[in-house]
């Protein structure tokens, strides 16, 4: 498979799972039970729980979790997972050749697929495997930051707005597991939803800002390839 084929196929996969991430994640919180999903305070994770009623995070407050589009979110979390695991294995040539890409792109097909786990291991249903693949999740923003930096020099923007949405990740990262750990000042006075999602959106949006620029870079060198060469 010629390398701008990959590469558009790999964008492509990153796209799409940050599509499917959310439509899912939006259609399981229009199903959600009274009272309703409170962004701030509700995990991701309980969007996926099988059952209704009270429920404990290890860690964490207890409250009353009813999510009757689960099928839905978990659905997401599997597909989501997965087109980050391959569209990272089918970029990996897309980055600049060095040691910190390679650690960044193995971050990348780890989080994947410790999204996988937490899809297919709800909260409810296997606690200890869905805290492993949440786990599994936390090196994100590491992979950000390290993508940014192997990119500075031939695309600085680019590069300048991963290090902003990896140090975010990172800050939700620190907030979110100081929070897990008992410590309710690290919820800055919301509720730990609101520290996860500081600590998983930046993914998402790097997934989509690289998989729409890596499209286009394809793109264009499928159609520069096209040009005969003249004499």
């Amino acid at each position: 498979m010629a390398i701008a084929s990959r590469q558009f196929l790999g964008a492509a996969a990153w796209v799409a799972g940050v599509a499917v991430w959310l439509v899912l994640q939006l259609a399981a919180v229009a199903q959600w039970a009274n009272p309703s999903y409170d962004w701030a305070v509700n995990y991701v994770s309980d969007l996926g729980n099988t059952t209704c009623g009270t429920f404990t995070v290890p860690g964490g407050a207890s409250q009353y979790v009813c999510s009757p589009g689960h099928d839905l979110m978990n659905t997401g979390f599997v597909v989501s997972g997965a087109l980050t695991a391959l569209g990272a294995v089918l970029l990996w040539r897309y980055w600049p050749q060095g040691r910190l890409t390679r650690i960044a792109g193995g971050l990348f097909v780890i989080t994947g697929l410790g999204r996988v786990i937490v899809g297919f291991a709800p909260e409810d249903a296997n606690i200890t495997m869905h805290m492993i693949g949440a786990l599994a999740q936390s090196p994100s923003s590491v992979a950000i930051v390290l993508s940014a930096i192997a990119i500075r020099g031939t695309s600085p923007a680019l590069a300048r707005t991963g290090m902003t949405l990896g140090a975010l990740g990172l800050l939700g990262a620190v907030l979110a597991l100081g929070g897990q750990a008992g410590i309710t000042a690290f919820h800055l006075g919301f509720g730990p939803g609101l520290t996860e999602r500081l600590s998983s959106h930046p993914l998402q949006i790097w997934l989509l800002v690289i998989g729409t620029a890596a499209m286009a870079s394809a793109l264009k060198a499928s159609k520069d390839s096209e040009i005969p060469a003249t004499a």
